[in-house]
């Protein structure tokens, strides 16, 4: 679920990106969303 949603904020927010700045985007998405995630479950 988190890849899912790193996707889907990254191609939203950044549609003419090339693919290795996108890729960056997404890679800082699912950091924070994994960060957000373990700090609910605690």
């Amino acid at each position: 679920m988190i890849c899912e949603l790193g996707t889907s904020i990254a191609k939203a927010g950044c549609r003419e990106c090339d693919r290795q700045t996108l890729e960056e985007i997404m890679r800082e998405t699912r950091q924070v969303l994994h960060l957000l995630n373990a700090r609910a479950a605690s």
